[in-house]
């Protein structure tokens, strides 16, 4: 007896291990073919080549946008009933990422522009609805094949490695465009079948993964008016809406983040080498941040994690506000840009946070409500923008209102924040506290 207990212990245990493997290197291998990519900067470049209009570049951006908002509020009940989500990963990631070798493919067989455009429009809208459908299946497997302990590692470890994957692809697409013995076709049909190869090879890290196995959900389960009601259920598990408003916050507060890059350059002056630096100084953060977060996270918990995260994402305004007022900004906006990266990997704790505190059966409806939620915030992004465009030639002291409120909400999240559920993991025991 003790024997089948100890044998039935040690398969589950390689199980575990062998689920992590193949969703690190799915994250990995996809990581890097979307930094080649590049859908905001590799694309733009590409459709200007092509003699798109800058009107058509940016509404792809929008459009996507949208898509990635709708399509997993439409699809979530779909999700929600497939009874091998891992066979429906592989398909739609199968089609979405190998579709992206097309691309290649027209130019290399020297199709019109216009047409090329086209085609490439439709595989990109394609690719955007089935990306933010796996993306949901991904998050569900995640918590339905990786044992607790291990997910917080496994973001920090991706996130880690994916710094290191920046530097490599940035350095690869360089090299590509550097050349001058190629035309600007063979120069991208290289990036993209580089891309699309990278992306193919991702799918294929599901092919090994071991999904628990679960019965077949019921008819009634896809019927749209109950998977409305499901949707409605969620907001009945008081964890998940103090997650929902504790996320809501700190998304907030990252968008600001965004325009840091625009505040060291436009507001302080700093000149474009400073600046190119500014873009190292992230990447370590994101690797530091990445191994540190993922170890307190397993260690002590996916709230205490969010907690450190937050905290340390208060220096990010307070060194941007000192810096208008510095002898030395550039020193300070280091240490902010370096704190805007080691963050990154910590606001990953909410999503994993989700898995732990939402009922299995139900996890599906939980992550569909999630992204309904942030979209709304997304919108202070292009409030702030538009309050930068309006102060820049005022000087850096001008964009103090925005830095002041970027504390007041992170102070807010840190106080929601302690109010999460915390679930700590001791080898195969967990404990909670409400």
């Amino acid at each position: 007896m003790y024997k089948t207990q100890k044998a039935c212990f040690s398969e589950s245990s390689t199980i575990n291990t062998t689920n992590y493997y193949c969703i690190l290197f799915e994250g990995l291998f996809n990581t890097l073919g979307t930094d080649i990519l590049g859908m905001t900067t590799i694309v733009p470049l590409f459709l200007a080549e092509l003699g798109a209009s800058l009107t058509l570049i940016g509404s792809l951006s929008s459009v996507q946008s949208i898509l990635q908002a709708i399509t997993p509020l439409l699809t979530g009940g779909f999700i929600a009933a497939a009874s091998n989500k891992r066979s429906m990963s592989l398909l739609l990631n199968g089609i979405s990422r190998s579709s992206i070798l097309l691309v290649p493919l027209f130019l290399l067989l020297h199709f019109p522009n216009s047409l090329i455009i086209k085609v490439f429009f439709l595989i990109i809208m394609m690719y955007s609805c089935l990306q933010s459908m796996s993306g949901i299946i991904w998050n569900h497997l995640l918590g339905d094949c990786v044992s607790g302990q291990m997910r917080g590692r496994l973001v920090g470890t991706l996130f880690s490695v994916s710094g290191f994957i920046t530097f490599l692809s940035s350095n690869l697409v360089k090299i590509v465009r550097d050349n001058p013995a190629m035309d600007y076709r063979t120069k991208y049909a290289i990036i993209f079948l580089l891309a699309g190869a990278l992306l193919s090879i991702s799918v294929l890290c599901f092919i090994p993964l071991r999904e628990p196995g679960h019965l077949s959900s019921s008819k009634e389960s896809r019927n749209v008016t109950a998977y409305l009601k499901e949707l409605l259920h969620s907001f009945r598990n008081r964890s998940f809406n103090w997650l929902l408003l504790t996320n809501c916050l700190s998304y907030s507060s990252v968008m600001i983040n965004g325009f840091i890059y625009l505040y060291a350059q436009t507001f302080l002056r700093l000149p474009s080498s400073q600046i190119s630096t500014l873009l190292v100084i992230q990447t370590l953060g994101i690797i530091a941040g990445g191994f540190s977060t993922g170890h307190i996270s397993s260690r002590f918990g996916s709230k205490r994690m969010l907690i450190f995260a937050e905290s340390l994402g208060l220096c990010v305004p307070i060194c941007s506000l000192i810096a208008a007022h510095s002898a030395f900004p550039f020193f300070l906006i280091c240490v902010a840009v370096f704190f805007v990266g080691f963050s990154k990997s910590g606001y990953m704790g909410y999503q994993t946070h989700l898995l732990e505190i939402v009922p299995p059966d139900k996890k599906v409806y939980h992550i569909v409500c999630k992204s309904i939620a942030l979209l709304p915030f997304s919108l202070v992004s292009t409030l702030i923008g538009h309050i930068l465009q309006q102060i820049a030639d005022k000087g850096a002291s001008a964009a103090w209102p925005v830095y002041t409120v970027q504390v007041f909400i992170i102070v807010l999240t840190i106080i929601s924040a302690s109010r999460l559920k915390l679930i700590i993991y001791y080898q195969n025991r967990t404990r909670e506290n409400i």
